[in-house]
């Protein structure tokens, strides 16, 4: 049994890696096609590297011009964006896919229930309809029935479909709530400008994928592709004058408009799955040494059966196919126990994520093989060894032994040591990783992006959602911070269109103007905030003013922007930036088009949007009456930081939003502290801190019970030599120090080995660790003494029992 259970606990944690590299890097995504999909990529010639995505004439345009060709069997595209789902008179922000007609034909799949999207709802003039979720048809059941009605950014949607179970679209993990047909564009992104060319329809928003002609690679696809940009440009000779087409694999985690490999999520997951097999393979240690420990009491029977005709190989043979049935059986706990695992894991990520997590850790034939793959392994590993050491030992002393009690010799003492070593060393190793991400989510849990979160508020809102153009959103988010402002308890209240450690942002190029600084334009965070937003968040000014209220109500002929130092430093490098002018890359332009000049009126510190940004990013800070943006965040200062008292504002600050809007969406409302706590950053820390943690534990717990196993029986096979010892005189601690030796002995050389494995694995694991910049040597000695203690532990226990044996009684056990 117990046997069994260790290779369940080595065999069970790589099965849930492997599960989870099973449904990210390697489960079909879109359907039956997914090996005939790619992206298709627009590109800026003139700005190398540069690419965008594609407005719906262009998609129109594409699909034309390559119909001729048969290069595609089909073409589709598609767009993620958040909508405003009302349920119950309150709207709540869900994600949807915008996607042509031709989005499920392509992907090679058909809704169960109901039906597809129809090629006349690719027009606006069409009925808005809906393809919804399994998620949310189960959800609402007889309410998302097919033919009713849902509201999104308050118009009502008729539910037509429903697509399969476990489908995500083109990503994998991710999956929208909703899918909406192409001509519902205008219904949900009315709040949004249009771009340069003030045409609407020329709104780059979307994302081509087309299915190939099955004989066709990526490679001989790639010309074929390129000769349709002739096309585009000649139907928009300005906004793509400079445009060219390529294709590539379909990324299972990006959904961006550029191209990108998914070399990086498979190299940490590959990574976790070297990790996880170090658990593994000290399991096969810790069974091998117990069958080199278990041998010398077999050899009477091994060598019987040699003698009476049998083979060294049949032999062979007959221990490794007891240990593979061992190895099968550890296997199918293992599986079992890896679901459960897996599923618990990947449900606290749906906790964190704004999208839905779509993930099926049910076993399946893949994972099935995989773990019998890894029991064969296994078997290998651990039984091999030890087989081949009993069927080639001598048949003459064996049977001339009546006891089968003495020691297995030279060969097999040292083999027992150097893999008992070997054991901790490894465990070691793991024990060091776990306690760097320990430490990594304990910086994490106590980190502030640049300034300090006590006493803040964050509120998010999005007033597209309700279906609000940009006049009535200004002046639903006008009333809310007049109200805040007014209200007892707070100090001050601001807005801003994105908050440090979130998920959204927008990001713009950047350049000074004047020819004074840079030559060059910088990449920069565009954030739209409000009057007092530094104030309110704890941001000191360090240069000129903030924002006035008249700023935020409406734009100024000034057109004041503040920006950071990192920002600062990369425009103008030794000068003084008050006063200095820049342009922004307009939003849709392409990078063609800029806006009228900004004039730098303040200077602030830096701060990081990311948990895992080394250094600060450049940020640009508008006024809001200069750039209307339909999500915001609310932020409050707070008088006081009792937490009674914070739950009471809280409740306050709720009525007066409602009071001040009730059709306003309140998505969320926490403090600073909870925003960053529940932030998938953190997550990421404090999951892979709980990964290894169960990594090193399974290790430890494996190590000790191989020290103990093998000691423990060494000791019962050295019992009539302890009774003589005593007899003859030897105290208990004689006793003790004899079985401690040892054992002693290969802690010590097991530690040393480990010491070096794990330097080698914090420098590694330093660059991917948050708050770990190299060896830390309170992890490193933790995990040894931890470690040690528990060898030493093991040891003793079989010790123990030796000491107290009576020596008449150890005299005739023989």
């Amino acid at each position: 049994m117990t046997t069994v259970l260790v290779l369940a606990l080595g065999i069970g944690v790589n099965t849930a890696v492997f599960t989870a590299i099973n449904g990210l890097l390697f489960e079909p995504l879109g359907g039956p096609a997914a090996g005939e999909l790619a992206a298709i990529f627009a590109r800026d010639a003139r700005r190398d590297g540069t690419y965008r995505p594609l407005s719906p004439a262009d998609y129109r345009e594409l699909a034309a011009a390559s119909r001729p060709s048969g290069v595609f069997t089909s073409l589709m595209a598609h767009q993620m964006l958040t909508v405003g789902v009302t349920e119950a008179g309150r709207t709540r922000k869900a994600y949807a896919c915008l996607a042509s007609s031709t989005y499920f034909q392509t992907l090679g799949i058909a809704p169960p229930v109901g039906r597809a999207f129809l090629p006349a709802e690719d027009d606006p003039s069409a009925a808005p309809v809906a393809v919804v979720s399994r998620a949310y048809w189960e959800r609402n059941g007889s309410e998302a029935a097919l033919g009713r009605r849902i509201t999104i950014n308050n118009h009502a949607f008729t539910i037509v479909g429903v697509v399969p179970e476990g489908f995500s679209g083109t990503t994998a993990l991710l999956s929208p709530e909703l899918w909406l047909p192409l001509g519902a564009a205008p219904l949900l992104r009315a709040h949004e400008r249009h771009d340069a060319s003030g045409d609407p329809d020329r709104m780059p928003a979307l994302m081509a994928v087309a299915r190939l002609r099955p004989e066709l690679s990526l490679e001989a696809a790639g010309p074929l592709v390129a000769s349709f940009a002739p096309s585009l440009r000649q139907a928009a000779p300005v906004e793509n004058a400079d445009l060219e087409l390529s294709v590539g694999p379909l990324s299972r985690f990006s959904m961006g408009a550029g191209p990108r490999d998914d070399t990086e999520a498979a190299g940490v997951l590959f990574f976790l799955m070297g990790m996880a097999s170090v658990v593994l393979l000290i399991a096969c240690l810790n069974l091998a040494n117990l069958l080199l420990a278990r041998g010398s009491a077999r050899s009477r029977e091994i060598a019987v059966r040699l003698a009476v005709g049998g083979s060294r190989g049949r032999v062979v043979r007959q221990l490794l196919a007891e240990s593979l049935l061992l190895s099968l059986a550890g296997a199918g706990v293992g599986v079992a126990v890896s679901a459960g695992g897996t599923a618990l894991l990947f449900r606290t990520l749906s906790a964190v994520l704004p999208l839905p997590v779509v993930f099926d850790a049910t076993p399946d034939p893949r994972t099935l093989a995989a773990a019998a793959g890894l029991a064969t392994l296994a078997t290998l590993a651990f039984g091999l060894g030890p087989a081949m050491n009993l069927a080639r030992r001598d048949l003459l002393p064996a049977l001339r032994e009546r006891q089968s009690h003495q020691p297995a010799g030279r060969f097999g003492l040292r083999a027992r040591n150097l893999l008992a070593v070997g054991q901790l060393a490894l465990c070691l190793a793991l024990l060091t990783a776990a306690g760097l991400f320990v430490k990594g989510a304990w910086e994490a849990g106590d980190a502030d992006p640049g300034f300090r979160l006590d006493r803040g508020i964050v509120g998010s809102s999005d007033a597209s959602l309700a279906g609000y153009d940009e006049l009535r959103g200004r002046e639903a988010y006008r009333r809310v911070v007049a109200r805040l402002r007014r209200l007892p308890g707070i100090e001050s209240a601001s807005l801003a269109s994105a908050v440090p450690l979130g998920l959204e942002g927008s990001y713009r190029e950047v350049k000074p103007v004047g020819g004074t600084g840079s030559s060059e334009a910088a990449w920069a965070s565009t954030v739209v905030v409000g009057a007092g937003y530094f104030g309110t968040v704890g941001l000191p000014l360090l240069r000129g003013r903030d924002f006035t209220p008249a700023e935020e109500e409406s734009a100024s002929p000034l057109r004041p922007v503040l920006v950071d130092l990192p920002m600062a430093r990369r425009l103008w490098p030794d000068l003084d930036p008050l006063g200095r002018h820049i342009q922004l890359e307009v939003e849709g332009g392409g990078g063609t088009a800029w806006s009228e000049p900004f004039e730098v009126v303040g200077v602030v510190p830096g701060v990081r949007d990311s948990l895992f940004d080394k250094e600060p990013a450049a940020h640009v800070y508008l006024p809001f009456g200069a750039e209307y943006r339909a999500a915001m965040y609310v932020h409050a200062r707070l008088a006081t930081s009792d937490p009674e008292a914070t739950e009471a504002i809280l409740s306050a600050m709720r009525r007066e939003i409602r009071a001040a809007d009730a059709s306003l969406p309140l998505l969320s409302l926490k403090t600073l502290r909870d925003h960053r706590d529940d932030s998938v950053h953190v997550w990421m820390a404090c999951a892979s801190a709980q990964v290894f943690t169960a990594f090193g534990l399974a290790a430890l717990l494996l190590a000790t019970l191989g020290v103990y196993g093998v000691k423990a029986y060494l000791v019962s096979r050295r019992t009539r030599e302890i009774g003589i010892r005593v007899a003859l005189g030897a105290s208990r601690l004689d006793v003790l120090a004899l079985v401690l030796g040892d054992g002693l002995w290969l802690t010590v050389g097991g530690l040393l080995v480990g010491v070096v494995l794990a330097l080698g694995l914090s420098k590694v694991l330093a660059a991917w660790v948050y708050g770990v910049t190299g060896i830390e040597p309170i992890a490193l000695l933790a995990a040894s003494s931890v470690l040690g203690g528990a060898a030493l532990v093991a040891c003793y226990l079989p010790a123990r029992r030796a000491m107290k044996q009576a020596p008449s009684m150890a005299l005739r056990m023989e």
